[in-house]
Formats: structure tokens, C-alpha cells, sequence
């Protein structure tokens, strides 16, 4: 045993590929945690187009920053909660930049899209509730901009009738 180890679970020499219970659980998280990285990395790209619409070498920067950080590298490789947050939270910014328009097509799906994430962001972590606030404030200035008040209306009360029907229960 090496004292002050940041890992909570070694992989031990005598494990074999026959993986059975807690060794294959961790090895099954991992790759859930490496997928969800992929994830992550990919909504950052799409998030950055969307902001920066045919901005592709950007997007591309920003989608390599979030790959080669370390510290993404490290939480991303090891199993924790972190790994969901970073997806579920890249992919409600990137619709709510969408919400930000002036015209958008389809916000009713949308804002269940929306919504759902939200949910799945606060019921992963408290922290994801700070999503909240960023994604009502997206859908104001959209419809501020298309002066569509009543996108405004149907849309928070969709967006927050499914944010807390998957997270309110826990809290």
C-alpha cells in the first residue's frame, strides 16, 4: 500500500481478464467515464460553433483545450460524478445558446431537451444547479431579441416542469 495515493481503487497484479465483480465495475465505469468525455468534448465543439457560427478552426481549439487539459484528463479517467456534470452541463449550454436567437424552430422540444438536462445536471451534483439561473436568463434574452413573450412562457414552464420532475424529488 502507498500512503497518500489520490486513487481510491488500485488495479492489482493478480486480476485477470475474466473481470468479475468489483473489478469489472470499475473497469465498466471507466469506460463509461471515457465516453463521457467524448461526449463533453463534442458538445464543447458543437457549443462553440453555435456561438461562433462557421468559426470551425475555433471550435476546434476549444474542443482541444477541453481534451489536453490535465485536469480534465485526470477526473476524466478516473471514476466520480464530475465526468456527467462536464457532458450534461456542455450540452444544456448548448441549447440554451440556442434559445438565445431571435427566431427558434421547434423550442417546445427543445425546451424538454433542456429541461431534462438541467434535471440531470442538478440530480448529479448540486453545483449543476447553477445552470438554472443561466439557462432562464438564455431564454429571456431570446425572447427579448425575437419580442416572442410567449415563447418566454410555454418554454420556462416546460424547461422547469421537467427540471424538477427528474431532480426535485431529491431535493
Amino acid at each position: 500500500v502507498i500512503p497518500y495515493n489520490a486513487n481510491a481503487y488500485r488495479h492489482r497484479p493478480q486480476e485477470q481478464l475474466t473481470y468479475t465483480g468489483t473489478v469489472l465495475a470499475v473497469h465498466v465505469d471507466r469506460w463509461l467515464s471515457l465516453a463521457l468525455s467524448a461526449a463533453t468534448i463534442f458538445l464543447t465543439y458543437q457549443l462553440a460553433l453555435a456561438v461562433f457560427p462557421g468559426g470551425e478552426w475555433l471550435a476546434l481549439l476549444a474542443a482541444a483545450f477541453v481534451a489536453f487539459n490535465p485536469m480534465v484528463l485526470f477526473i476524466n479517467a478516473s471514476v466520480n460524478n464530475d465526468n456527467l456534470l462536464m457532458a450534461v452541463s456542455t450540452g444544456a449550454l448548448w441549447v440554451a445558446v440556442h434559445f438565445m436567437r431571435a427566431r427558434v424552430s421547434g423550442y417546445a422540444w427543445k425546451a424538454l431537451v433542456l429541461g431534462a438536462l438541467l434535471g440531470l445536471a442538478a440530480l448529479t451534483k448540486v453545483s449543476g444547479l447553477v445552470l438554472w439561473p443561466v439557462a432562464a436568463l438564455a431564454v429571456g434574452v431570446g425572447a427579448w431579441r425575437g419580442r416572442d413573450w410567449k415563447r418566454f412562457v410555454v418554454a420556462g414552464v416546460l424547461i422547469a416542469l421537467v427540471a424538477v420532475a427528474i431532480s426535485g424529488w431529491w431535493y
